[in-house]
């Protein structure tokens, strides 16, 4: 697949540019509902008159979103696979298409197009992240062409880096690295190059994996520049400012009578973070960089979906990105006992708060995804935007654990857990096993801390039961106390990452999945590290 066409430079007027952006916090439900019904109309309008769309839709085109949810079925990727072969691109409605990629399951490909409208659409929520993250109230703009963007991405034709490569192109953005340049450096080195070239000059804008943050936080805390993630000492040695700035840096700390921090070296306008973790490590962040991560719900199927709209608060979806539907967690776990079972779907002014729910989206502009089984589960919170409920991203729908069928653990779940009781790890995976006839849920994780295995078991087990009714119930009606935790060697996840990469592996599929780690993933976490002490409930 190729990368098309040239990004459009658009005219930035500081004056409108919040309207232009971030209008979409302000619609009530009704302004939400007619967006959504008109841009679907005419999503299926166009995709109606392409090969493609008389195989997705069956030779019909609905008139009503009753009609639509009625007579379209459900689709996954393997519906859709197919258009990713010689010829099957051209049976696209008309248009210039950029192509994404992602991996799944075992390295398994997956190839999404954009249209040019589509692509422009991406660019454009993506405008709106950098725009919330840097605003102290509503309607307050402080970017502008020529800031200066330190971003920490996959390369394109990952649906991150295709979207950073634009924006930049699209808004006048200076990246810190050359974009071309950087995308010919592996992910870590990038990383390294980026921070140690921002020592040179201003940053306005991070764009980063939360936990890359996180990491050179704590490396500063421990005054180990040059561990991975930030500038090597003699390196820096050749760099006059960054010499400067790091003694202005220590000057500050001194008088504060703590260690050097982010923050001492830059000042960002915004912050914006991905990966689930993010709200999880949201004030930790705040500590090492003075200034929270500002979360994003993105997908390479559909684009930029929602965005935080106000420190501390859940995202609010963006009604132009996608039509969306709902599969509540009643109908999945009616479709997991019966395959055949067909799932029915909620629209946004039906979902309930507090309820789990996996996403369901139809593409716009042209693309062809069409009642796609995103496989995101979503939780609606208790607080609201104008036109309906804020959410949080908890996870994806085949990568919960089930235990005894009372409870099935999410990432998010986990998390949160972890939070609550203060255990600090730097990575870790969980996955099922069976000991002694009982279900086992185990934890492989390597800590900041100098824990034990039997202590760090006990805290999250107890964490567990407070942010999870369901496993409270495990515990209580059953008698099962099924957490197990490895503590892994410091440094397990690295031999992973580059024991992967010296594999050939693409860059998604270079860390552990967080749940439901296959075998060999666990022999490589644990070998050649030392036997780690292991404890249980």
């Amino acid at each position: 697949m190729t990368q098309s066409g040239r990004m459009e430079r658009v005219e930035w007027d500081e004056r409108n540019a919040w309207q232009r952006f971030c209008s979409f916090i302000d619609y009530s439900a009704a302004e939400f509902a007619e967006i959504q019904y008109r841009l679907l109309c005419e999503q299926l309008s166009i995709l109606s008159t392409s090969a493609a769309g008389q195989r997705i839709l069956g030779g019909r085109q609905p008139a009503t979103i009753d009609g639509f949810r009625r007579t379209v079925p459900l689709t996954t990727y393997d519906d859709y696979a197919w258009l990713s072969h010689p010829g099957g691109a051209r049976s696209l409605p008309d248009g210039d298409y950029t192509w994404t990629q992602t991996f799944y399951g075992a390295g398994k490909e997956k190839w999404i197009p954009y249209s040019r409208r589509g692509l422009h659409c991406l660019m454009d929520h993506t405008m709106a992240s950098l725009l919330l993250a840097s605003a102290s109230h509503h309607g307050d703009v402080r970017l502008s062409p020529g800031d200066r963007v330190l971003y920490n991405v996959p390369p394109r034709p990952f649906l991150a880096g295709v979207a950073i490569y634009g924006a930049l192109k699209r808004f006048g953005l200076e990246g810190v690295l050359d974009p071309v340049r950087s995308e010919q450096m592996e992910f870590t080195e990038r990383v390294r190059a980026g921070f140690e070239e921002s020592l040179r000059s201003r940053v306005d804008v991070i764009i980063s994996m939360t936990s890359v943050l996180l990491k050179v936080g704590e490396r500063f805390e421990r005054h180990m520049p040059e561990d991975t993630g930030a500038p090597g000492k003699e390196r820096l040695k050749k760099n006059g400012r960054a010499v400067g700035r790091f003694a202005r840096a220590k000057v500050k700390s001194a008088i504060g009578r703590r260690p050097v921090r982010p923050y001492d070296l830059w000042r960002p306008k915004a912050i914006v973070g991905w990966g689930l973790d993010t709200r999880f490590f949201s004030d930790r962040v705040a500590q090492y960089w003075g200034r929270a991560p500002f979360e994003v719900h993105a997908s390479t199927e559909g684009g930029v979906m929602g965005l935080q709209v106000r420190p501390g608060g859940g995202m609010s979806l963006i009604p132009e990105a996608n039509f969306y539907e709902f599969i509540p967690e009643s109908e999945l776990e009616s479709a997991r006992i019966d395959p055949s079972y067909i799932p029915a779907t909620l629209l946004y002014d039906e979902v309930e708060a507090g309820e789990t729910y996996e996403l369901v989206i139809t593409n716009f502009y042209g693309m062809p995804l069409t009642r796609y089984r995103s496989g995101h589960l979503v939780r609606f919170l208790n607080t609201a935007a104008n036109y309906g409920l804020e959410y949080e991203f908890i996870g994806r729908s085949d990568e919960r654990i089930d235990i005894a069928g009372f409870t099935r653990l999410d990432e998010s779940t986990v998390w949160k857990a972890m939070a609550h009781a203060n255990l600090q790890f730097r990575d870790w995976t969980m996955r099922r096993e069976m000991g002694d006839g009982h279900p086992v849920l185990h934890l492989y994780g390597e800590a900041t801390h100098p824990y034990n295995a039997c202590e760090v078991t006990a805290l999250l087990h107890n964490s567990l039961r407070n942010v999870d009714p369901l496993y409270t119930d495990l515990d209580i009606m059953l008698g099962i106390r099924p957490l197990k935790v490895t503590l892994l060697e410091p440094g397990a996840f690295d031999r992973y990452y580059y024991a992967r990469l010296r594999d050939g592996a693409p860059l998604l599929d270079r860390r552990p999945p967080r749940m439901n780690s296959a075998d060999p993933v666990i022999e490589r976490l644990l070998s050649p590290a030392r036997e780690a002490l292991a404890g249980t409930a």
